[in-house]
């Protein structure tokens, strides 16, 4: 794990080095994609360094498809979303900022792979500097209509690179406990990028980590105050507030873009969760 952490620290202080970043890409929440896409609750950035990315995302007011290249840089407010359309070759590195955690992942593509080649978490959340430099381009990113090439949001999202490679930088070494927890973090960062599917099980993350379900228990139970079902529902029911303070779906369509497969099951769920019904939270707040 710190040969990986090292491995971060170089390709953060390369990129921040060797390519001219000229351009950030604002992708928006709406309009929304007929198909289910990867809507993330945290903010998130994609630093391009090789290659074409092709991306599907709500740009301009419209879904597009465009491709991207080194010199811009996508970040994503919270539940922006963005899908990979994965047909060229191209290479990235992104952070995700969780409210515990930062989270990296590097990808080196060839035709139609998308592995990642190695990924690394932090043990904690960025410093309050860092969440400084998140809200203000978070703020960039609602005011813009879809990018931005001013100097100071480009000097913004510089200075947050900076600041993540000093927090990897200060990382404890890893130790067994730790490792634990990478891949708790690993988990529940699959639970989130999947929440959206109404099939999706404790079965999945067995397969998918080559883990027990009794083993993903002992997990939840050392690193989290929830159970895996509980952490399942606040997230799907967590998006399902943006989505009803955010856009004009039916409450049929956010309970299926959330993972419910049955709205009636939903709208109790929502209920147990905050003491009142979808329609009447709606209703009761500012659109």
């Amino acid at each position: 794990m710190d040969s990986i952490r090292q491995q971060f620290i170089e390709i953060i202080e390369t990129a921040i080095a060797e390519v001219k970043l000229r351009e950030i890409i604002f992708p928006k929440s709406h309009p929304l994609p007929n198909e289910n896409a990867y809507a993330h609750p945290c903010p998130r950035l994609i630093f391009l360094l090789s290659g074409n990315f092709w991306m599907k995302a709500a740009i301009g007011g419209e879904i597009t498809e465009q491709i991207y290249k080194p010199g811009q840089c996508i970040f994503s407010a919270p539940y922006c979303w963005t899908q990979n359309l994965f047909r060229l070759k191209y290479s990235y590195f992104s952070v995700v900022f969780f409210p515990n955690y930062i989270r990296m992942l590097m990808l080196d593509s060839e035709l139609n792979s998308q592995v990642p080649m190695i990924t690394y978490h932090t043990h904690s959340a960025i410093n309050s500097k860092g969440r400084y430099l998140i809200n203000a381009l978070c703020e960039s990113a609602a005011g813009a209509a879809n990018k931005l090439a001013d100097k100071q949001a480009v000097l913004i999202l510089r200075a947050l690179l900076l600041e993540v490679v000093m927090h990897i930088k200060s990382s404890p070494a890893a130790t067994l406990e730790s490792k634990s927890l990478h891949v708790f973090r690993k988990i529940t960062d699959y639970i989130i990028e999947n929440s959206y599917n109404a099939e999706f099980s404790r079965q999945h993350i067995c397969r998918e980590f080559c883990l027990s379900t009794g083993h993903i228990s002992r997990l939840f139970k050392q690193f989290s105050h929830e159970s895996y079902s509980q952490f399942l529902v606040r997230i799907r029911l967590e998006k399902s507030l943006h989505f009803l303070t955010c856009s004009n779906l039916t409450i049929s369509e956010i309970a299926d873009k959330c993972g419910y497969c049955n709205v009636s099951y939903f709208i109790k769920a929502f209920k147990q969760c905050y003491n009142i019904s979808p329609g009447r939270f709606r209703s009761k707040s500012s659109f």
